[in-house]
């Protein structure tokens, strides 16, 4: 189910998102709504599937126009109170994190690592679960000749994920795939599994990237 924060609730908007993406996800899927009416294609997005919106006292017009499922924002209140009862949704379980593996590399491995793979970029990056709430992950654009060519390399690189049982976030940008990878039971660190994904991954573009 979509949910539509009402932008009108200003600062408080961006803590029931956290809040609704800690607590209900992946059975809920909030994003905060902007307060000018947006194109036609978000609203008819919202009324084509099942949708709630979360109103502030003074709820933004078009929002509140749509006829969605109205749940009201409880002021000074518990946020996840009021949308598990007007939506009948339960609080997900908290991720438990998997058994520690690889140690993260310390700076010296790091930096060894990375001038064997000129072609990646290190990121930094917010990520709410991690330690320190910081996600370590290397990056790679890779650019084909085609879309076709595109996404026969993400397969490729799919089917290596699979191959190492080490998954990284894919895209497919039109003619550019890009690569994210990092290792999550290392608390979203980089570790010898992304080293060797990475450079398994220049084999594969080797001969394709233009």
């Amino acid at each position: 189910m979509l949910l539509a924060i009402d932008g009108a609730l200003g600062a408080a908007a961006t803590e029931a998102l956290v809040v609704a993406r800690r607590a209900f996800a992946p059975a809920l899927r909030p994003f905060v709504a902007p307060l000018a009416e947006p194109d036609g294609g978000v609203t008819a997005a919202l009324r084509a599937r099942p949708a709630a919106a979360l109103l502030a006292s003074r709820p933004t017009p078009w929002l509140a126009d749509l006829g969605l499922q109205a749940v009201a924002h409880p002021g000074d209140g518990d946020v996840e109170t009021a949308i598990s009862t007007s939506l009948g949704l339960t609080v997900a379980e908290p991720r438990r994190p998997k058994a520690a593996g690889l140690p993260p590399l310390d700076a010296s491995a790091l930096a060894t690592g990375l001038d064997g793979i000129p072609a990646w970029t290190l990121e930094v990056s917010a990520a709410g679960g991690a330690v320190a709430g910081l996600r370590v992950e290397l990056v790679r654009a890779v650019s084909l000749s085609s879309f076709a060519a595109a996404a026969d390399f993400a397969r490729a690189v799919a089917t290596l994920a699979d191959e190492q049982d080490h998954h990284p976030a894919l895209i497919q940008d039109w003619t550019t795939v890009t690569i994210r990878v990092f290792t999550g039971e290392a608390g979203q660190r980089l570790t010898e599994r992304d080293l060797r994904f990475a450079t398994a991954v220049d084999r594969l573009a080797a001969d394709l990237e233009r």
